[in-house]
């Protein structure tokens, strides 16, 4: 038998859907690409067990904005055409996808980068004539 729904965690859900539509009747916002950047930032959280609640929390709404945002990029440079699945797709990756950047930039050597493009420069310049 399932779980019965407690009443706070019921008009907890109430008020951040009542949240998200009221933010979606603002002039020039894309309600679908907005319902789409909360489902992709809910599954990040969801996923991101390991974090303290107020570092979710940021990581929430920082992966909110972000999706939104990028979900216009991602329709005119992929196969997708809807912008609320475009939301949803790059809200739940962006973060992730930044974090590990930050954090390979954090770990990477200068010196070794310098050696690294110098050696991928000489090999697109061919051999010398």
């Amino acid at each position: 038998m399932p779980e019965p729904i407690t009443s706070s965690s019921t008009a907890a859900g109430l008020v951040m859907v009542g949240g998200i539509s009221a933010v979606s009747l603002l002039a020039g916002l894309d309600a679908g690409a907005l319902i789409g950047a909360f489902a992709g930032a809910a599954v990040f959280v969801l996923r991101a067990k390991e974090m303290g609640l107020l570092v979710r929390s940021f990581y929430f709404l920082a992966s909110m904005i972000a999706g939104y945002i990028a979900s216009a990029e991602l329709v005119r440079l992929t196969v997708v055409h809807d912008r609320g699945v475009a939301a949803l797709v790059a809200a739940a990756l962006v973060v992730t996808i930044l974090n590990r950047g930050m954090d390979w930039a954090a770990s990477m050597d200068f010196s070794d980068l310098v050696v690294n493009v110098g050696e991928w420069l000489s090999k697109w310049k061919g051999p010398k004539q």
